[in-house]
């Protein structure tokens, strides 16, 4: 047995305020009779109150309201599948992984940036379910689509530029990843397939242009987010310590500077019919939020019976009771 609202048990000091006010009342009664004269006499006087009974009635006073706080905890036992129907998105993230995320012209860095923007956003979704893709110079799916949020905020905790050890960002691998993850996934029809790349858009190893097509062809979305600015900033190299021994420099020794290259991403939102933003994912969600979702049905939860009703009604039948029986003796 488990409760659903086990807090509510702080509920109990009711009926223990009822007991202890009981046992003064009766303290109290005492001593009133001893101070109107002799204790026979009184105690004669008021033979026609049957003070067993009375007690009786205040105990099932009591316990009834000890059985009404266990009812309001919700007892819960039993337990049964259930199909969850919800309405939703297919929602697949594109993180960059490369060495240009680690720039901090957007604190703490890119990435952590974005992965915190990331996390927020998946704060704010009820029945989407949400998968995500991690690219460098090699893209991968670290997690399927999913209703679970917590997993889905595991992987993402773990992504770093480590990750992916081969260097280079290849936006148009990412795009096929994903395509092929929904494709693989015909759980839905594509326009309820959505896709957000989350990128400083410095793409120099792949044919971005071409997997978009593909994209467009499967007819989901891309949602871009610019994370970095067009002045830019130098990658930094830091030793296993996470402390910074110095900037990346080109072939000719020069401090390479990353910049958010916006065209890029900007023409990858327009040829799929979706949206760019810069910085964050908050205009992203607010179109997300006018789209039409599908119905989910495919997600069973083991859930708990409530059991509160057998606690509930003996609960009012003592509770009657103790009101209902009485305490006085009939006349003979």
């Amino acid at each position: 047995m488990k409760f659903a609202e086990p807090g509510l048990f702080v509920l109990l000091f009711l009926p223990l305020i009822i007991f202890f006010t009981y046992l003064f009342y009766i303290k109290r009664r005492k001593q009133i009779k001893s101070k109107l004269g002799d204790i026979e006499l009184v105690e004669k006087m008021c033979s026609s109150v049957n003070y067993k009974i009375q007690s009786l009635k205040i105990f099932f006073i009591i316990l009834s309201c000890v059985l009404l706080v266990f009812a309001v905890c919700r007892p819960q036992w039993g337990t049964k599948l259930q199909e969850i129907k919800r309405k939703g998105l297919d929602i697949m993230f594109i993180l960059d992984l490369s060495k240009s995320m680690l720039a901090q012209d957007i604190p703490p860095s890119r990435l952590e940036y974005a992965k915190l923007e990331v996390s927020n956003f998946i704060d704010k979704l009820k029945g989407d379910r949400v998968g995500i893709c991690g690219f460098a110079g090699q893209a991968f799916v670290y997690c399927p689509l999913t209703l679970d949020y917590s997993v889905v905020k595991l992987f993402l905790d773990m992504l770093n530029p480590d990750a992916i050890p081969t260097p280079g960002t290849k936006i148009g691998d990412a795009v096929i990843k994903v395509k092929e993850s929904f494709t693989n996934d015909n759980t839905s029809n594509s326009k309820y397939k959505i896709a957000i790349l989350i990128t400083d858009g410095e793409d120099i190893d792949s044919d971005w242009h071409s997997a978009v097509q593909e994209a467009v062809k499967s007819g989901f979305r891309i949602y871009t987010v610019g994370i970095g600015t067009p002045e830019g900033e130098p990658i930094p190299i830091k030793d296993e310590n996470g402390n910074i021994t110095g900037y990346k420099k080109d072939p000719d020794g020069k401090v390479v500077m990353s910049k958010l290259n916006e065209p890029i991403l900007e023409n990858i939102a327009i040829l799929t019919g979706a949206g760019y933003s810069r910085g964050g994912l908050d205009k992203v969600y607010q179109a997300l939020s006018h789209l039409e979702r599908r119905e989910l049905t495919d997600k069973f939860e083991t859930q708990y019976q409530d059991k509160f009703q057998w606690f509930l009604l003996p609960a009012i039948v003592l509770l009657i009771a103790g009101f209902v029986i009485p305490e006085r003796k009939k006349n003979v």
